[in-house]
C-alpha cells in the first residue's frame, strides 16, 4: 500500500475545506460572545452571514434558524464548561499574604504582625555566617534589627503573647 507523501498537507487542506457550522463558532467563540451577547437572538439576520460564508450543518446541509440555534447553545456549553476547567485548573487567587483563598497565617492575625511567619529554613541563623548589618548598626548607634527565630522559637513567643504557657490538648473523649 502506497502512502502519500504529503499526508500532513492533505489533512491541512481538508481542515481549510472544513465548513460545519459548529466548526466556525468555536474558532470565532471570542467575536460571537460579543455580538451575540446573552439576550434572546434574532437567527435569521444572523443566516445570512451563515449562508455568505458556505457554512453547514454536520450532514452537509444548508443551516436552519433552529440548527443555528442548537449548535450555539451546544458550542457555548462546551465552551464554559472548557474556561471553567481551565480556570479550576489554575487555581484560586491568592491575595497578599494568605496561604489559601481567604486564609491568612493565625500568628500574624492574632498577634498583630504585619510580616508572614518565618519559614523554618530561612529563619534558622547560620553558626558559620560573619557579622552582618546588624554588627555594623549596632556600632552605629541605630537600633538592631530583629533576630531571625527559629518555629519553634516563634510558637513560643506566639503562645507567650497570647498569654498560653503551654499548647493546650484536646480534652478526653471517655
Amino acid at each position: 500500500m502506497a502512502r502519500p507523501r504529503n499526508i500532513r498537507k492533505l489533512f491541512a487542506d481538508v481542515r481549510k475545506k472544513d465548513t460545519r457550522l459548529s466548526t466556525w463558532m468555536r474558532q470565532n467563540y471570542v467575536i460571537l460572545i460579543e455580538q451575540i451577547r446573552p439576550d434572546r437572538v434574532e437567527w435569521k439576520p444572523f443566516l445570512l452571514i451563515i449562508a455568505q460564508l458556505d457554512l453547514r450543518d454536520e450532514h452537509g446541509q444548508p443551516v436552519t434558524p433552529d440548527t443555528a440555534a442548537r449548535t450555539w447553545r451546544r458550542i457555548r456549553k462546551e465552551m464554559d464548561e472548557k474556561a471553567k476547567r481551565a480556570a479550576a485548573a489554575a487555581g484560586p487567587d491568592l491575595r497578599p499574604g494568605e496561604i489559601a483563598a481567604g486564609v491568612r497565617p493565625v500568628f500574624q492575625s492574632r498577634l498583630g504582625t504585619s510580616g508572614p511567619v518565618l519559614p523554618v529554613a530561612s529563619a534558622l541563623p547560620s553558626a558559620t555566617t560573619s557579622p552582618g548589618p546588624d554588627a555594623s548598626a549596632a556600632q552605629s548607634g541605630a537600633p538592631a534589627a530583629q533576630p531571625l527565630l527559629g518555629a519553634t522559637e516563634q510558637v513560643q513567643a506566639a503562645l507567650s503573647k497570647l498569654g498560653l504557657g503551654r499548647v493546650p490538648m484536646p480534652k478526653s473523649s471517655r
